[in-house]
C-alpha cells in the first residue's frame, strides 16, 4: 500500500509540472501580429480540470491550472473558448485583436450550485487590463506557444 501511495504522489507531482515560468521579456511582439496571453491563475477550485482551448474551431491543449498560452496572432476577430466535454458549460467569446498590441485573456473558473447535490462547473474568458494581466500571469507556466 505504501508503494502505491508513493507512486501516486510522484505521478501527481510530475503531472503538475509544465513549461517555464512566465517572463515577459522572453516574448517579443512585432508589428505584424498581436501578442495574446490566455492564462489561468493557480487556484484550488476545479484544479484538476484542464479544458481544451479552442480558437476559431481549432483545438489546442488543455489550459491547466496555473498555465498560460502565448499566441502570436494576426489582426482580426477570433472566437476563443474553453471546452471540457460533458463536465460543465463551455464558454465562447469573440475577441478583436490589433497588430502590435498585447492582450491578456483570463480563464476564470468556479462552480454554481444547482438543485442539491448538483452544481455547474464553469470556465469564463475575460479580457483584463495589462496591469492586472502582468501581475497575475507572473506565477503561471507556459503550456504552449502558438503562431496562429
Amino acid at each position: 500500500m505504501q508503494k502505491f501511495i508513493l507512486i501516486f504522489f510522484v505521478t501527481l507531482i510530475a503531472g503538475c509540472s509544465t513549461g517555464t515560468k512566465f517572463v515577459a521579456s522572453t516574448h517579443s511582439i512585432d508589428s505584424n501580429n498581436a501578442l495574446v496571453y490566455v492564462y489561468r491563475p493557480l487556484q484550488f477550485d476545479n484544479a484538476l480540470l484542464s479544458p481544451d482551448l479552442i480558437i476559431n474551431n481549432k483545438r489546442f491543449k488543455g489550459i491547466s491550472n496555473g498555465g498560460y498560452f502565448s499566441l502570436h496572432i494576426q489582426e482580426g476577430e477570433y472566437q476563443i473558448k474553453v471546452d471540457f466535454g460533458d463536465k460543465g458549460k463551455e464558454s465562447t467569446k469573440t475577441f478583436k485583436f490589433e497588430n502590435g498590441k498585447t492582450y491578456f485573456i483570463k480563464a476564470n473558473t468556479g462552480r454554481k450550485p444547482l438543485e442539491y447535490p448538483y452544481e455547474l462547473v464553469y470556465f469564463r474568458l475575460d479580457e483584463v487590463e495589462s496591469s492586472i494581466g502582468n501581475f497575475e500571469i507572473k506565477d503561471t507556466r507556459l503550456i504552449e506557444e502558438i503562431n496562429y
